[in-house]
């Protein structure tokens, strides 16, 4: 589908110093983008958020009883 918008000036030279600084994007990629956060707006995304655990001896194992202590380091 094609769709003609009208933009201001200032809006339009925003868009192109946008895509010229992001090439890889187009403004279709930029509207979508755009709708999903406003169609989403608490932030959430359907994807799941994989938390992988740490490898051994990768910390401290106290952190959550001597936070202030490892932190001031």
């Amino acid at each position: 589908m094609e769709r003609s918008i009208i933009l201001s000036d200032t809006l339009a030279n925003r868009l192109e110093h946008y895509l010229q600084e992001h090439p890889d994007e187009s403004v279709s990629d930029l509207i979508e983008e755009i709708l999903q956060q406003k169609e989403n707006p608490s932030g959430r995304t359907s994807r799941v958020l994989r938390i992988q655990p740490a490898k051994t001896g990768s910390g401290y194992s106290d952190t959550s009883v001597n936070h202030d202590e490892i932190l001031a380091l």
